[in-house]
């Protein structure tokens, strides 16, 4: 039913993703986990704004109310939501939720439609891609305006006796060493924007002074970068205190401090995520931010997986009101960036928040992990900022887990085609071109057609990138494939290298790009399928 009701809405995956905040990066892969997987459930905290999806987004406010009912029932059975409640009404229908909506909507629109532009013309007959999807012209029609009332007398008589009849859910619990830390804070902006960065460093510098949350000598010191500075000048965001001051570690105490210079990203200490030790959720920090509606908040912290295998973290925005409830019940998820890391190297995960409410004074910045992921993550060099520039630093094009040995799933690919692909890792001795396993794809199916992975990198005008990748069909077959490299953004390019392959011999496919002056944001590879009725095996990308 979601798929249908998002199609009847001529919504692609990557625009429904962005209205639920699921974020750019891996979001569009976990829709479609919530839509098709009885595996793979959301969790609680994306409640709100599935409400708010299903109802604006799919515009449900413009249909019987019993569909939306009936609907809600199921989610609530399948994924174990509570029930409807005349809050959740009363949501619905308030300006606030209209209004997130629309902006939410805006910024989706911005996937719409976009161009692709080969490398050649040779290449005009090759499959489209399907990781950012095109969109029927007929999304720009106008869209119908849901009502902002306060709810009938007769939702509320339904949703009461509903409730009768519901068991009494616990909420969440919070598990810390101490009381809920102080909240940092940020004095009120400028009134000019050239002298507003002055001012919040002048300004906030002479606050935490008189606080004596910062010694005499880091005013007179060398700056650095805005972004270091802000960093710095917030209790242990960066865990240099040694210990998780601060910080707050929810449902368990599996997070530690570790002194180690020689593996930390920056400084002499980190924090280590091991479930191991204790079954916790997630570790955040609370932030008291004075803030201006259209303000662009930013949180960055670096993580790597601490061991050879593939781990899944997000990072998530809340907001809230000062002082916070114990438990956290009060806040309202804002944004939420799925991430996959490897133990290679330090990744930076970045999640932003466009101000909607000025009412909401309190944002907590927050990494969960998946309850039933066995995970030992290592992280450190948290910063905050503002403003539309990034806080990750450039990262060169990186590959997660290329050789297919740091995974027994596919986190870091996505197949493309409207039926499930059959793949495997496959261990047998002498499946792999390199190492001991390598991934293999049944091309049965007509409708799977590629696997793809996004690389979080953004290109970089006249430079050339390069993607190789091993590949090889099954004995006794002769088969092709397409091998692409992708610049992608507002615009969209690419380059390919098409091969021929016979039997059960490893060709290297290697696909070239140079990048031009277009609007580009992160590159991305894919292999085609040319031919069905065979397997693929692919190693060594």
């Amino acid at each position: 039913q979601l798929v249908a009701l998002r199609e009847t809405q001529n919504l692609s995956l990557m625009q429904a993703a962005h209205l639920l905040g699921l974020g750019h990066s891996n979001g569009r892969k976990t829709l479609s986990h919530w839509e098709l997987s009885e595996e793979r459930r959301p969790q609680k905290r994306h409640r709100e704004n599935m409400l708010r999806y299903l109802w604006h987004s799919l515009q449900l406010c413009n249909r019987p109310a019993h569909e939306f009912n009936e609907l809600w029932d199921l989610i609530a059975v399948a994924w174990d939501w509570d029930a409807l409640t005349a809050e959740d009404w009363q949501y619905l229908q308030s300006p606030a939720s209209a209004q997130m909506a629309a902006m939410l909507w805006t910024e989706a629109e911005q996937f719409h439609s976009p161009q692709e532009v080969s490398a050649s013309d040779e290449e005009k007959n090759s499959p489209q891609s399907d990781v950012e999807e095109d969109v029927d012209d007929a999304q720009n029609e106008k869209r119908g305006d849901c009502p902002t009332q306060a709810t009938s007398e007769r939702q509320v008589g339904e949703i009461g006796r509903r409730e009768q009849l519901m068991p009494v859910v616990e909420t969440e619990s919070v598990t810390e060493s101490a009381d809920e830390p102080p909240l940092p804070f940020r004095l009120p902006q400028a009134a000019t924007k050239e002298v507003r960065g002055i001012k919040r460093w002048v300004w906030g510098a002479v606050a935490l002074l008189l606080l004596g949350l910062i010694p005499l000598w880091m005013l007179l010191a060398p700056t650095g970068s805005p972004q270091t500075t802000g960093a710095a000048a917030i209790t242990n965001l960066d865990f240099e205190r040694g210990d998780l001051t601060a910080w707050m570690v929810h449902d368990g105490s599996c997070v530690t401090s570790v002194a180690d210079g020689r593996q930390a990203y920056e400084g002499d200490n980190f924090a280590e995520i091991d479930s191991s030790r204790d079954g916790c959720t997630s570790l955040s920090y609370n932030f008291r931010l004075p803030w201006e509606v259209g303000e662009t908040f930013r949180f960055a912290i670096y993580a790597k997986s601490a061991k050879p295998q593939l781990q899944e973290m997000e990072t998530v925005f809340w907001t809230g009101h000062h002082p916070l409830e114990k438990n956290g019940v009060d806040l309202n998820l804002k944004q939420a960036v799925t991430h996959i890391i490897d133990s290679e190297s330090w990744r930076c995960l970045e999640v932003t928040y466009t101000v909607a409410n000025p009412a909401y004074d309190v944002v907590r910045a927050a990494l969960h992990w998946p309850k039933d992921q066995a995970t030992h993550l290592l992280v450190d060099g948290a910063r905050i900022g503002f403003g539309t520039q990034s806080l990750c630093t450039e990262i060169s094009p990186h590959i997660l887990d290329g050789d297919f040995e740091q995974t027994t799933d596919t986190l870091a690919w996505f197949f493309n085609g409207e039926e499930p692909c059959q793949w495997s890792l496959t261990a047998e001795t002498g499946a792999a071109f390199r190492g001991q396993k390598a991934l293999q794809i049944d091309r049965k199916a007509s409708d799977c057609y590629s696997v793809a992975q996004r690389i979080p990198t953004k290109p970089r005008a006249g430079t050339t990138y390069r993607a190789a990748a091993w590949v090889h069909v099954a004995p006794n077959v002769l088969g092709s494939a397409t091998w692409r490299l992708w610049a992608r953004g507002k615009e969209h390019v690419y380059g390919n290298q098409f091969t021929r392959l016979a039997g059960n011999e490893w060709r290297c496919l290697e696909a070239e790009l140079l990048i031009d002056e277009g609007e580009y944001d992160h590159l991305a590879v894919e292999l085609f399928l040319e031919t069905q009725g065979t397997v693929y095996t692919i190693d060594h990308v």
